[in-house]
């Protein structure tokens, strides 16, 4: 059915059409009664809203009011609609970036130049310490008259003074931005805080679609994709520059019509290794390696467009020809670029030996063996860390990473760090696409039996993940024990196998109660692959 059939009545407006609707949100053009002005109105969708999904609404009011940018889509005013709320902005004439590049293809210079705009716009929302990460196709808008880019989306924004830049992002309850953009340290599986280089990722991933009408990595399975983000390197940009147009429409791979690609339609693909090297350094891995600055990013850009005054020595640049104007080829990316702001690294220093020595036990566990390793060192000696890096690997393997820390505070509490790390682990498992989820509900309910009560004693989110269990008949201290045991086992070994290895870390293990020493104990000598 198509999204313009369905109207609905808000006081104090005549609406026109809808233009968008997602699982949340309804997108409407309206006029305002008042004044007659031609507006747009975001409202939250759910009857019943959250209080975060309330607060999601006021806090991207206030950050896009606080910006008062040109190329941000301005908001009017946060109204009350029923028991939600809506978002009156203004209409600049726009329409979306992706629906408008499903009907017009780009020329080489023009692409260029929109990249130039695009990266200026997010060049300025990080000039007010606004990291927007969720940047995409479908959260920007494009005036098709005069050109005019502006941001929309603000929904998952922080700000930079917020967002402490020094610790690790690691985000297991919800996979935030449009999954087939985000940066790898924004899945969460990552030793990687998310900065504002995540911006720079997803911007890169935008570029190479609008270049080559496909996404990097096109998975419709949440953990390939995010698999993908992590650990795969896609196919360049200018390897899709040799081949022929298809005589069909593009789709993706959800059925949608592609944007019409650049490459292999205005017979200059063959020539743009460069503009395919600066978004294939837009979406590096890591983020010390991407570019670093809006400036840096730019500068490269417009040497591609605009020939120098003078010839540059022999080899650093070289010119093609075409019938819409020169872009360059062939010089060295960054020169230009130093880094926004003070960074501190996320390398690892000087424990490169341990480092080697995990990721070989972790390859051994992989082959389908179970091993239990012992990190020491005295206070402040990075500890922490090196087990942390660990993340990329196992994520590249698929695999699950969870973390439970001992207090001496609570050393009277069975099992508290076996409690958080095997939470996290079912939260992780909650974000799954339907049809993983219901395969892993599946199988630990069934490696559970009857027995699942006992556990979601111990693990609270377990209900979430396979709801209310039945009650358990009591034994006595020593046999609850000995099959609460049983039970984890059991647990474990329905969670983890070759396909998806699982890595468990347990911090400050000197203070573990008594009850959870045993229970490694037993795990380690009684697990059997």
């Amino acid at each position: 059915m198509s999204t313009r059939n369905i109207m609905i009545l808000i006081q104090g407006y005549q609406i026109n059409e809808k233009i968008y609707e997602s699982t949340n949100t309804l997108v409407y053009h309206a006029n305002r009664e008042t004044d007659n002005k031609s507006v747009i109105l975001k409202i939250l969708k759910p009857d019943y809203p959250t209080q975060m999904e309330l607060s999601r609404y006021r806090r991207e009011y206030e950050i896009i009011c606080s910006l008062d940018l040109e190329c941000v889509v301005k908001a009017y005013s946060l109204e009350r609609y029923q028991s939600g709320l809506l978002i009156c902005m203004e209409d600049f004439g726009g329409i979306v970036l992706k629906d408008w590049l499903t009907n017009y293809t780009l020329t080489m210079p023009e692409f260029i130049k929109m990249a130039i705009d695009i990266a200026s716009a997010i060049g300025q929302i990080h000039s007010k310490n606004i990291i927007h990460k969720d940047i995409n196709s479908a959260n920007m808008v494009i005036n098709p008259q005069t050109r005019q880019l502006k941001l929309i989306d603000f929904g998952i924004a922080t700000t930079m003074e917020t967002h402490d830049m020094s610790i690790p992002h690691y985000s297991t309850h919800v996979l935030e931005g449009t999954l087939a953009y985000i940066s790898p340290e924004q899945t969460g599986r990552t030793n990687r805080p998310v900065d504002y280089r995540t911006d720079f990722y997803s911007l890169g991933v935008m570029l190479y679609e609008i270049l080559t009408g496909r996404l990097p990595h096109e998975n419709t399975d949440t953990m390939e994709l995010v698999h993908a983000h992590i650990a795969r390197t896609p196919v360049s940009p200018q390897e899709f520059g040799t081949q022929p147009a298809p005589l069909t429409p593009l789709q993706d791979g959800g059925g949608n019509t592609r944007i019409a690609p650049i490459l292999a339609w205005d017979g200059v693909g063959t020539q743009t290794s460069i503009l395919s090297d600066i978004i294939m350094k837009l979406m590096a891995k890591n983020p010390e390696e991407r570019y670093q600055s809006v400036h840096g990013l730019k500068w490269d850009l417009e040497q591609c467009l605009h020939p120098p005054l003078a010839p540059p020595p022999e080899g650093e640049w070289n010119l093609c020809r075409s019938s819409e104007g020169e872009v360059r080829t062939g010089f060295e990316l960054g020169q230009k670029d130093f880094p926004q702001q003070f960074q501190i690294s996320q390398n690892l220093h000087g424990r490169r030996e341990n480092f080697v020595q995990l990721t070989d036990i972790f390859e051994h566990v992989c082959a389908g063996h179970v091993a239990l390793v012992m990190v020491t060192s005295k206070a402040g000696m990075g500890k922490i860390v090196l087990v942390n890096e660990i993340h990329r690997p196992v994520a590249a393997k698929q695999g699950y990473f969870i973390q439970g820390q001992f207090d001496e505070s609570e050393q009277h509490v069975p099992y508290a760090a076996f409690s958080q790390a095997f939470n996290e682990l079912c939260n992780y498992l909650l974000v799954e696409d339907e049809t993983t989820l219901h395969k892993w509900q599946t199988q630990v309910q069934e490696g559970l039996g009857k027995d699942g009560q006992m556990l979601s004693d111990s693990i609270p989110n377990l209900t979430m993940l396979i709801g209310e269990q039945p009650p358990i008949t009591q034994l006595g201290n020593q046999e609850t024990q000995n099959r609460l045991h049983m039970i984890f086992q059991n647990f474990i070994r329905t969670l983890s196998n070759k396909e998806h290895p699982l890595v468990i870390f347990l911090n400050n293990l000197q203070w573990a109660d008594e009850a959870s020493i045993e229970l490694i104990e037993f795990i380690i000598s009684s697990l059997i692959w």
